[in-house]
Formats: structure tokens, sequence, C-alpha cells
């Protein structure tokens, strides 16, 4: 690893002062305040850009073009998840050996490395210019909304439907919502998939430049 690692990382927010102002964390540190306070997504963005050249070497040794493209999204949201249970400790010791085992286990838990489909917050354009950890929490934010908000959310912004399509949809399911009730419904969702996001995302992602 470089002296600052920051400097070998392509994403945008690995230059954000937000980011660099951690530069003095140890990764053991940035772990125990990730798991204290997952919302605090700073922590989690610093480990990314720390660690992003390890699991993406690991991807191109195992996947396709196509494949890493779209793996690197799925393997790094199940990486969040796993790190908010690690030992700190124990994972301190070899965090480079941890990234690139997990990201080994996690393809070879997979029938064949094929690529997987698009979640909610995937779709198959834009995925090389599209954050992983941007990614992954809408993902999460997505999880947290209420049924209807995010089956209408994700045909309108993933399908591209029209009102019109998702309302008539419904209906043919027993569901009376009219287009212009359908149009509310993916606005209030929106609103609250952005409301929910951690402070840091939005500031790093949807409303200034990092």
């Amino acid at each position: 690893m470089s002296a600052d690692p920051h400097d070998d990382c392509a994403w945008p927010e690995c230059q954000s002062s937000m980011v660099r102002g951690l530069g003095a964390y140890s990764d053991a540190e940035l772990l125990v305040h990730l798991q204290a306070d997952p919302q605090a997504a700073r922590y989690w963005v610093s480990l990314f850009c720390r660690y992003q050249g390890e699991v993406e070497e690991r991807l191109q040794q195992r996947l396709a073009e196509e494949g890493v493209s779209l793996w690197r999204h799925r393997v790094w949201q199940l990486l969040y998840g796993q790190l908010l249970q690690v030992d700190s400790q124990a994972w301190s010791e070899a965090p480079r050996q941890w990234f690139a085992t997990q990201v080994d286990q996690i393809l070879d838990q997979q029938a064949a490395p094929t690529p997987p489909p698009p979640t909610g917050a995937e779709s198959r354009s834009g995925l090389e210019e599209i954050s992983p950890i941007l990614t992954c929490y809408l993902q999460l934010g997505l999880e947290e909304l209420a049924a209807d908000q995010r089956f209408v959310l994700v045909l309108t912004d993933r399908f591209r439907w029209s009102a019109a399509q998702i309302s008539a949809q419904l209906q043919t399911e027993g569901y009376s919502l009219s287009p212009q009730e359908t149009e509310q419904l993916v606005e209030s969702a929106r609103q609250q998939l952005f409301q929910g996001l951690p402070a840091d995302v939005r500031a790093l992602y949807l409303t200034s430049k990092p």
C-alpha cells in the first residue's frame, strides 16, 4: 500500500476532504467507528478507498470484463454487511488478505461467476461511472422503503416505466392507483430515499462534488 492510498484510488470520493481528513486513522480505528455508527458513511468510504485496489485486482483475476463491472457493486454491498459483523481485532491483523479472501468466497458461492442480475439500485448502463459506495447505500435505502414505494420507484427509475404503465399494471393485479397518484407515490419514495441516506453520502454524491 502506498504512503497515501487515496492517491491510487480512481474514485473521486477518495480525494474528498471528508475522506482525507481520516487519513491518520488506522484501518482498525476506521472499522471500529464504522461498526459503532454505520450511518457515519465516511468510515466505510475511507475503507473502500484504501482497499478498492485489492478488490478490483481480485475481481479482474476471476472475471471477464463485463462480470467485473457488475460484480463490483454486488461484492462491495456484501463486504459492507460482513465488515459490520467481523471481529475488529482479528480483522486488523491482515485486512488486505481479508478482502481478497472474502471476494473469493463470494464468487465461489455461485455455481459460476456469471454477472448477477442488477438490483433495484443498479442498472446495466453506466455502472462504471457510479461508485459502489453510492449503490450500496441506495440499496440499503430502498430496503427501508415501504413495498409499494420501492415497487413504483424501481419500475420508474430502473425500467423507465411511465406512471400510466405502472397504474395499468397495478390495476390488473387488483390495485386502484391512478397515474397521478402513481407519480405522487414515486415522488414521495424519492424524497424518503434521499432523506434516509446518511448525511455523508448526500454530501459526497448527491448535493455537491466531493
